[in-house]
């Protein structure tokens, strides 16, 4: 990582070029506010949106993008009132991820505004009277009626709130004058199920509005632009996206990044393992001398446990926490402390990594991996943003593996390589809202009329008419099995291409629009005395499989066994593996990250022909660490830990190889570990594959744990692996969702989304436990609905019932990554990647990684039979507790260019 930092040239166009449409009292204040000039998304920017182009910019974070679009639209407005043309009308809408996002624009955005005021005041020129207003979930009924009843100029908003406004006969009235829509960290919404939800709202304000608003999107990172430019403009009524003018501006600066051990360098260790105790320490040594400095974990629990540890350096009053499940009044307070230079250390989750304004923080330190490289680049770019100052920020990597992972993220940030992003392809639940919000709040709808909306969307562009039937079905009656001659949520009218509201349609629709489910939970319970101990994210316990380990309450436990109620029964761990982190939707490394880890351990293990000590030296030749502290331990354990691998196997797990390590404890029970870098989500998709091939052959499910780095498979053989063709992947994937606990949360997201599943009922709050209980009996009415041709048959089913389709496109496509793996076992068929076998009388270090305790003792100690092998839960015929089940395609497996 010697040169972790590249500068990307200037722009053609000078300052004075760019401001020359702009109204003089805008060029006046700008250029007395930053005597330096525009920056290059601004000189580049303003011309095409001043113009009324369809605007993307793609640029480094904090080179003043929002200022760009803002600043762009308060001079068309004053241009406005100049003429006399101005009307207390809704002339911009801005649209950001996070409601913190809007309130921070919303003082970014009045400040320009107060200032250009103040300007015309003194100059005696004329009273700028432009109005603001924020508007989404958390705003006040009587801050709403302000709204209506005095439209402000510019409404900063959130796409659920969007969604809502339209759906809404008052609020949708002000939307039609709007000119211009600005989208904030788009690249955040474009993958997801909540951006295709505001892709369809912004396709309904098209049709609503007096003139088609020009929209602008803004973004640090993304890659491709072009899928994002689709996404950003929308369709045309012939099928062919819209123009956009993109400035690619690229995603690099120059940046100072480096690699922390996460033990003390200076001890004499022979077992790489995380000391949270010294990593406090050592972060509290790097922000001693720093202004502020912010620390992103993965985890709320983490966050709380290293802000505790912080404050006993710094002081509670100096730091700060911040993390999703806090008040929105707890993080503006954190926010402000921030802005204020109040804190000195913050430590938060994902929920600041966006581009919320939090003053200026000189270093930002990242524990664990962030298993993205868009990821990181935009957590560092929160640094260093004052004139002149370098973006700065520390990696402690809490395994082994993951300090070969930072590594190679290091080189991907060097030569420029991003994650690639996909757009989802026409999520039949989320059409659903609109659908019905759109019959409600108009009275009426036609389907030729509904469906060519929708298609303006662009991952809805390729909408069919099956597809869109099956949801116009949907919002007429319900699921399959709940079909009757009695309206769900839209009826006819008279003809089967008219619809109608009924009357609870549109308090349903504004009380359960979005994409984002309430948590289910389950109890954690102590194996030794039988108390609950806590409760866990019904997606996270779903993921766990026994021997997992987590942190709960500060304190480390093993999962034991999970039972027919989804309860997780656990013991006391004392062991020093890595806990399993609550991960979402847990799709774990990106394919460019996974295969630059393949590519660096395809040069180690070149280098190893020359010694241990030479492939020593050329890894900590690519690792920058901080002055004075040495990373050699690290390393060492690093090399020894692939030259383990090499040695046994007689070559080194890569992109291009590899290999599957076959073992077996005292009792003959079988393992099979595959060590694949691909990622989580294809080592997932492969290891369930494969134990479910071995179900039906042999009526025995093995049990699958899986992890970026590879996956094992507990009482079973390798021979599955040959007999797995590529075509046969999706089909044997849908059979296996029927007995995989992830399954559930798939289809309950699904039947949620889709408006089957309510969190309101009126204006009646229904508890999660009840929404869990209704999804499951919803479950069972579909999956044996005996008008089918095969009941209870998932894989026949899904292929026609709307909600259990979308649920196994999300479990496909987004839980697994059948995509990735078709490609990769096409990869191997064709000999592009080479599979090696490799028995083991003790196994590799990089199995251990993936082993649980109980394995280890029973292969290494059986004299101590301390634990019987546990039961896989999934193999078990689900109890009707448990029998139900809770993203966009990504772009095949590909070998990273170094072109």
């Amino acid at each position: 990582m010697s040169s972790w930092s590249r500068k990307h040239g200037g722009g053609d166009i000078d300052s004075d070029v760019a401001l020359a449409e702009f109204d003089p009292l805008v060029r006046e204040w700008f250029t007395e506010k930053f005597p330096y000039g525009a920056t290059e998304p601004q000189r580049e920017g303003w011309p095409a949106i001043c113009d009324g182009l369809d605007t993307l910019i793609a640029a480094p974070t904090g080179t003043g993008k929002t200022l760009t679009a803002f600043l762009a639209g308060i001079d068309s407005l004053i241009q406005e009132q100049r003429a006399g043309k101005l009307r207390n009308e809704l002339r911009i809408l801005y649209i950001s991820p996070l409601k913190a996002l809007a309130n921070d624009i919303q003082q970014n955005l009045d400040r320009p505004l107060a200032e250009i005021s103040e300007r015309a005041r003194k100059h005696r020129d004329f009273d700028v009277n432009i109005t603001t207003a924020v508007r989404h979930g958390d705003t006040t009924r009587a801050e709403r009626e302000e709204i209506l009843a005095s439209p402000p100029h510019i409404l900063n908003t959130t796409p659920e709130s969007l969604h809502i406004m339209l759906s809404n006969p008052r609020s949708r009235g002000i939307l039609r004058t709007i000119g211009t829509v600005i989208i904030d960290e788009i690249h955040q919404l474009a993958p997801t199920k909540r951006g295709s939800h505001l892709a369809l709202a912004l396709a309904r304000l098209d049709t609503l509005a007096d003139e088609r608003p020009a929209r602008i999107g803004l973004s640090a990172t993304q890659r491709p632009m072009e899928p994002v430019a689709e996404y950003l403009t929308g369709i045309s009524e012939n099928g062919e996206p819209l123009p956009c003018k993109i400035i690619n501006l690229g995603h690099r600066r120059e940046i100072k990044v480096w690699l922390e051990p996460p033990f003390d360098p200076k001890a004499n260790i022979t077992e790489f393992k995380r000391d949270p105790k010294y990593i406090s320490f050592r972060i509290a040594e790097l922000a001693e001398n720093r202004k502020m400095t912010l620390v992103f974990v993965k985890s709320r629990a983490e966050a709380e446990e290293y802000g505790a540890e912080l404050a006993e350096h710094f002081g509670d009053d100096a730091i700060g926490v911040h993390h999703g499940s806090m008040s929105q009044d707890r993080r503006k307070e954190v926010e402000d402390g921030m802005r204020t230079g109040a804190l000195q250390v913050v430590v938060a989750t994902a929920t600041l990594e966006l581009g919320i304004d939090i003053g200026l923080v000189e270093l930002v330190c990242q524990i664990g991996s962030p298993s993205r490289i868009a990821t990181f680049l935009q957590r560092v770019g929160r640094s260093g943003r004052a004139l002149g100052a370098t973006p700065e920020g520390a990696i402690f990597p809490e395994s082994v593996e993951e300090w070969i992972e930072a590594a190679a993220l290091g080189d991907c940030i060097d030569q420029g390589v991003l994650d690639a992003l996909s757009i989802p392809r026409a999520p039949l639940d989320v059409l659903v809202q609109h659908v019905c919000g759109e019959v409600a709040v108009t009275g009426w709808g036609t389907l030729p009329a509904l469906l060519a909306v929708a298609r303006r969307a662009a991952p809805y562009r390729s909408l069919t008419s099956d597809g869109f039937n099956a949801v116009i079905d949907l919002c007429r009656y319900g699921p399959m099995s709940a079909q009757t001659d009695r309206p769900r949520l839209l009826s006819s009218m008279g003809s089967e291409n008219d619809l109608a509201p009924l009357q609870r349609t549109s308090t349903i629709v504004n009380t359960n629009s979005g994409t984002i489910i309430d948590e289910g939970r389950v109890f954690a319970v102590d194996a030794t005395t039988n108390q609950e101990i806590g409760e866990l994210p019904d997606e996270f316990a779903a993921a766990l499989t026994a021997g997992d380990m987590f942190r709960l309450a500060k304190i480390s436990w093993e999962v034991r066994d999970i039972d027919d109620f989804g309860n997780v029964w656990v013991i006391r761990y004392r062991g020093h593996a890595a806990p399993v982190r609550y991960g979402g939707d847990g799709i774990g490394r990106s394919r460019e990250l996974s295969v630059a880890v393949g590519e660096l351990r395809g040069e180690i293990e070149r280098r190893l022909k020359g010694g241990v000590q030479g492939a020593q030296r050329q890894l900590e030749a690519i690792i920058s660490t901080d002055k004075g502290v040495s990373a050699s331990n690290a390393t060492r354990l690093a090399i020894e830990h692939l030259a383990d691998a090499a040695s046994r196997f007689g070559v080194m797990p890569t992109d291009r190889t590899l290999v599957f390590e076959l073992g077996w404890t005292a009792q003959s029970n079988a393992t099979v570990v595959c060590h694949s870098c691909y990622g989580l989500g294809i080592n997932r998709a492969w290891g369930t594959a494969l134990a479910q091939l071995t179900l039906e052959r042999t009526g025995e499910k093995p049990m699958l744990r899986a992890s970026d780095e590879g996956f094992a498979l507990f009482g079973a053989g390798h021979e599955a692996v040959e007999q797995i063709e590529p075509d046969d992947l999706e089909d044997l994937l849908t059979r296996a969702a029927e007995h995989d606990p992830s399954w559930r949360n798939r289809w309950r997201e699904a039947a949620t989304i889709s408006l089957c599943v309510l969190g309101f009922d009126g204006n009646n709050r229904i508890r999660v436990p009840d929404q869990v209980e209704e999804a499951q009996r919803l479950y069972r009415a579909v999956l044996q609905d005996p008008a089918w041709e095969k009941p209870g048959d998932v894989a026949w089913i899904s292929k026609r019932e709307p909600i259990m389709r979308q649920a196994m496109q999300d479990y496909l496509h987004a839980f697994h990554d059948l995509d990735g793996l078709t490609m990769l076992l096409k990869s191997v068929a064709e000999g592009d990647i080479e599979i090696h076998v490799a028995e083991s009388r003790e196994m590799s270090l990089m199995a251990r990684a993936l082993l649980p305790d109980w394995w280890l003792d029973a292969h290494d100690r059986p004299e101590i039979g301390r634990r019987r092998m546990p039961v896989s839960s999934d193999a078990r015929v689900p109890s009707p507790s448990r029998d139900y089940p809770a993203g966009p395609r990504r772009p095949p497996y590909q070998r990273r260019s170094r072109d």
